[in-house]
């Protein structure tokens, strides 16, 4: 799927550059490289060439759905809730939670350096940031490699709440069980995958407030149902989202 061809291009890059430094580490190639000619030396790429293009090739479904851009959100500040920041109230308001995971990403440790995983769970993690920002989520928290989400708000109707988090959830997979399956495949690392867990809680269920003190707070909710996303997503099959 091209709308995610920048994010996959990344992760290529950045793979091909550890191949290339790699080969460079050799004192000779006498053995198994008597034939080579430096073919590799033009595919090292820079710090610069590797640097992330942020929504480039997910424009395209940014103008289609029409929001606004992941550089207008602050993470663990929902715009219609962060007054309560500055109060120490609280609020009772419906919302979506969204919980986000990717599996077997430790294992790329066997094969790659940090540097080269950095890089890789990061592409994955922006991936669904952006999905879900585009589809007017809120991102909340990011644990590990993992993304918490909330979809919803004051000028969202509950129906539209739960579609954009279903709609989101279901390009990011779609991304991950697709697109980047290929690309690890024919690098033989074992399968990466994503489980999700959405819930849905209504007005009087979902009591929104300030967690924490001073810069170490975020404005969260306190809720079953966002607990329960977290844990559906324990009990999704791979590349599976459950809704509670």
């Amino acid at each position: 799927m091209k709308l995610y061809e920048n994010y996959i291009d990344n992760i290529k890059n950045v793979i091909s550059k550890q191949k290339v430094e790699s080969l460079g580490r050799y004192d000779s190639f006498d053995k198994g490289f008597s034939s080579f000619d430096g073919t590799f030396a033009d595919a090292k790429i820079s710090e610069k060439e590797i640097s992330f293009k942020p929504l480039n090739s997910l424009e395209p479904l940014m103008q289609t759905v029409g929001q606004v851009s992941i550089q207008e959100q602050k993470l663990g500040e929902h715009p219609d809730f962060k007054y309560l920041k500055e109060t120490y109230g609280s609020e009772y308001h419906y919302i979506t939670s969204v919980f986000i995971d990717i599996q077997n990403s430790t294992g790329l440790f066997r094969k790659y350096s940090p540097d080269v995983v950095k890089e890789i769970t990061n592409t994955i993690q922006r991936a669904a940031i952006h999905t879900c920002v585009i589809f007017g989520g809120y991102i909340q928290r990011l644990q590990g490699d993992g993304v918490f989400a909330y979809f919803g708000g004051k000028s969202v109707p509950k129906k539209d709440s739960t579609v954009n988090a279903l709609n989101a959830t279901s390009f990011f997979t779609y991304f991950v069980k697709n697109d980047l399956k290929k690309v690890f495949e024919n690098e033989g690392i074992e399968d990466i995958y994503t489980r999700i867990g959405i819930d849905f809680g209504n007005d009087d269920k979902v009591l929104w407030s300030m967690a924490g003190i001073g810069e170490c707070s975020e404005i969260t909710t306190y809720s079953l149902h966002t607990s329960l996303a977290s844990k559906m997503q324990g009990i999704a099959n791979a590349n599976g989202i459950v809704v509670g």
